[in-house]
């Protein structure tokens, strides 16, 4: 069975593990970031939503990114694989209690084969940096925002990422808004990850991030999760959920899958539907 069916039976679970306090560190298993950041490279300028998973030990990890690029033509979406842990051109960040930091390359959809690396600091609250860099070597996008990254003392046994655009209204007015997700399980059943989402609603910008509190596989390839955005940002405090239903169930081959998605925030603010793009993955 595909490496869906490893979310099946996933109950609440602790958000976050224990914080670490210092940078590259490897006396931790895992970890797990989302970022709202904004910037500007030879794709254009502009902002996206990131969000990852990485266990040390395996050198092994996932995410997803989604946003608009002013030279795009309709929306940036990709999804990445991590394998290197504090790869050697990582920006310092000023972060109070250390930093994480993960490179690898796009596996899906915009920039295919770049080069990515995610740096987040440890809390919240704390600009971190998602920079993606072309085969040629340009720096195809550099982007700073606040965003939170953590620590768990347990390695990871699965999870999914997930790159969507949802468009949809609600009592904050119509709009479109691009999110990015990944949740993980660790070996010892608890919940690591959140997502972050860019994007406007009422023609105003809007964007945030959030932790993620379940995760649950139902019938029909569909899977489901439930969070809190952060206290700063666009509707802070709110709750967060989304599905995901695989377009093709079961799927026919592994690796990334195109679904359709929901995604509410408070379920009355904003509720939008649109195409994803999903990976699960078990490779630790």
């Amino acid at each position: 069975m595909l490496c869906l069916s490893i979310i099946i039976g996933l109950v609440a679970g602790t958000v976050l593990g224990p914080l670490g306090t210092a940078y590259g560190l490897n006396a931790q298993n895992s970890s797990n970031a989302q970022e709202n950041v904004s910037g500007s490279g030879s794709a254009g300028s502009g902002s996206l939503a990131v969000a990852m998973f990485f266990t040390f030990s395996a050198s092994s990890g996932a995410g997803a990114f989604s946003g608009t690029l002013h030279a795009s033509i309709g929306y940036d979406a990709g999804l990445f694989r991590l394998t290197v842990n504090n790869p050697a051109n990582t920006p310092v960040l000023l972060c109070p209690r250390g930093q994480v930091s993960a490179g690898g390359t796009i596996i899906s959809g915009s920039f295919l084969g770049a080069d990515v690396l995610v740096a987040g600091c440890i809390g919240s609250g704390v600009p971190g940096a998602f920079i993606v860099t072309s085969k040629d070597g340009n720096e195809a996008f550099s982007g700073k925002g606040l965003g939170a990254a953590a620590l768990s003392s347990s390695s990871l046994r699965g999870g999914i990422v997930a790159a969507s655009k949802t468009s949809g209204s609600g009592t904050a007015g119509p709009g479109t808004i691009y999110t990015a997700e990944a949740d993980a399980v660790t070996r010892d059943g608890r919940l690591v990850g959140g997502g972050a989402f860019v994007g406007t609603i009422s023609d105003q910008p809007s964007g945030n991030i959030w932790s993620g509190f379940s995760a649950t596989v139902q019938p029909g390839c569909t899977f489901t999760t439930s969070g809190m955005t952060a206290s700063f940002g666009s509707f802070p405090n709110q709750p967060v959920t989304s599905s995901y239903k695989l377009s093709t169930c079961p799927p026919t081959s592994p690796g990334p899958q195109d679904a359709s998605a929901q995604w509410a925030v408070h379920s009355e603010d904003y509720v939008g539907v649109g195409p994803s793009r999903i990976d699960p993955y078990k490779n630790f």
